[in-house]
């Protein structure tokens, strides 16, 4: 679990599952915010968030998958969508 800054400065939960997703919420409300990012083939085990010299964040994740997946999160602060993510790893 992490919290994350978007750029609007809103604070998300983000949190990964064995159902392969991400799924972000907010830690005042409990409410979950936009659709699961998905990305992973395997149970998410880690979640960071990285601030960027830019003012954004990436959101970062690994998995069982053995897979590292980097979220760029700004696209979720303008319109509550998925974002935009890159996916390193085997598999």
């Amino acid at each position: 679990m992490a919290a994350v800054r978007l750029p609007d400065g809103t604070i998300l939960i983000a949190s990964g599952s064995h159902d392969e997703t991400v799924r972000l919420g907010d830690p005042v409300t409990g409410a979950p915010v936009g659709q699961p990012l998905t990305g992973h083939t395997d149970a998410v085990t880690a979640v960071a968030a990285v601030p960027m010299p830019d003012g954004t964040t990436l959101l970062t994740t690994a998995g069982v998958d053995q897979s590292v997946v980097a979220w760029a999160l700004d696209d979720l602060a303008r319109n509550r969508g998925n974002s935009a993510c890159v996916r390193l790893g085997a598999r």
